[in-house]
Parts: C-alpha cells; structure tokens; sequence
C-alpha cells in the first residue's frame, strides 16, 4: 500500500464507534422528517379537495409510501420512505403534480455532506 494512499473501508458505517447519543439524534431526525413529510403531503392534498370523480370520490389522494432509501445527513445516515399521491388526473388541469421540496426524487445525501467531502478527502489524503 502506498503512504499516500487512505484506507477507506468498503462500508464506512462498520468502522464508525456508534454512540447511544448519536443514535438518539438519528431517530429524533428521522422522525421530524416523517412528520414534516406528512404536514407536506397533506397540505398538498387539502389544496386539491375539490377535484372529484363522477362518482364524487377524491381525485388526489394518498397512494402509499415509496421504498424506503438511505440518504446521508449530518445526523447520520436516515432510512425514509416518502409518502407517494396518487395526482395523475393533475395533468388534464395543468397543474403541477407533487414533488417533494424536503426530500427531491434522486437525493442521495443532503448538501453540507457534499460541502465536506472534499474537505474530508484533503485530510484523509
């Protein structure tokens, strides 16, 4: 192995020392975002309650939750499944259909963990 060279393991998380207190803040995070993801998702219905089918049913309605994904924060990593809508009939309205603006589709890791990456790759290195 060359002295220049880090040693990076193949899953970070493994050579992390875990801390009840970190976990902790990992829960209490995790549950906020779900809450603040369900005042986001029904304040998004309640703006389209009147849309109603022939029958008077709802048009945009809650379908579920997407599969859970990891995504990095500064409290951790944090497994969360967004709530998904069924707002297909939104198109014939030229409405915009719901997206998220607390977790965007492909959002992998929050942007003060991309700020330090390079950071910590100059230390490492």
């Amino acid at each position: 192995m060359d002295k220049n060279t880090a040693y990076l393991p193949e899953n970070p998380e493994e050579s992390i020392i875990k801390h009840p207190l970190d976990e902790i803040v990992r829960q209490g995070a995790k549950e906020m975002l779900k809450k603040a993801l369900e005042i986001e998702i029904n304040s998004f219905i309640e703006k389209f309650q009147y849309l109603l089918d022939d029958e008077g049913n709802r048009s945009v309605v809650r379908n579920g939750y997407n599969n859970a994904r990891k995504i990095v924060t500064g409290a951790g990593q944090l497994e969360i499944e967004t709530p998904r809508v069924d707002d297909r009939v939104l198109g014939k309205h030229d409405e915009m259909r719901f997206k998220s603006t607390l977790i965007p589709p492909y959002l992998r890791r929050t942007a003060n963990i991309n700020e330090l990456i390079p950071v910590l790759y100059l230390v490492l290195s």
